[in-house]
């Protein structure tokens, strides 16, 4: 048996030369079942009321969202459980997102979808071809980022619920916005390498099954993570005429 180390929180991930181990087509499986849950999330959206319930269905959503990465990288075993109910958390608070775009943006929801779906295509064959590559301190970086970027967004998302002076000055403001969200796709693309590396480890020496649920998780959060950034790029040069 030996371990390997999974940065920033070196909580050892077991690998076993018997018994039930991690495989492409279960995460495959797993990474499915969290975007079918999403979109469930995403129509919970629309059974909610909006008064007083739907602002704690939001504050109880974004605590989810904060919390079950940490305990997921912690405790990895956890993941088939948090995982999905972190899904479908994220599924609410994106419909929020996909709200405001509606209308006048709504177009730009589908040109962010498919371009978030080149950009995992081309990373996915830079990695695959070896000219992108996460070593050691790639991953420690990459992952401190990403959770400092996580982070800030529920910051973000709960302040506009008591105040817009979060969003007044890093979303209202044209130039500050765009190099904010260039930033953050920088991040989240390089977050992007990262999990293609944790799930060609883990598949790769025979990690135990439970880490599948892990890495189909960082995937989906990555590419979320993505797709919004790339949303609010696409969508800024038109509110700015506006």
């Amino acid at each position: 048996m030996s371990e390997m180390s999974r940065n920033p929180f070196f909580k050892k991930i077991t690998f076993t030369s018997s018994g039930a181990v991690a495989s492409y087509q279960g995460i495959a499986v797993k990474s499915a079942i969290l975007w079918v849950l999403c979109f469930v999330g995403m129509g919970l959206f629309r059974l909610l009321p909006g008064s007083v319930p739907m602002a704690v269905a939001l504050l109880a959503s974004a605590a989810v969202v904060l919390i079950c990465p940490l305990l997921i990288y912690l405790l990895p075993g956890v993941a088939k459980v948090m995982a999905p109910v972190y899904a479908v958390a994220q599924g609410l608070l994106l419909a929020v997102v996909c709200q405001e775009y509606a209308g006048q943006y709504a177009g730009y929801i589908w040109i962010a979808i498919g371009l978030t779906a080149v950009v995992f295509l081309v990373m996915l064959i830079l990695y695959r071809s070896g000219i992108v590559k996460a070593d050691a301190r790639f991953r420690t970086i990459t992952m401190a980022l990403f959770m400092s970027l996580m982070a800030s967004g529920i910051i973000m998302l709960i302040s506009r619920l008591f105040t817009t002076a979060l969003t007044d000055l890093f979303l209202n403001n044209p130039l500050i916005s765009t190099i904010v969200a260039v930033v953050c796709l920088v991040i989240s693309v390089m977050r992007l390498v990262y999990e293609f590396d944790y799930v060609q480890r883990i598949v790769g020496q025979g990690a135990e099954r439970k880490y599948e649920w892990v890495a189909a998780f960082g995937l989906f959060i990555t590419v979320i993570m993505i797709f919004l950034r790339i949303l609010e790029l696409v969508s800024s040069g038109t509110r700015d005429k506006d």
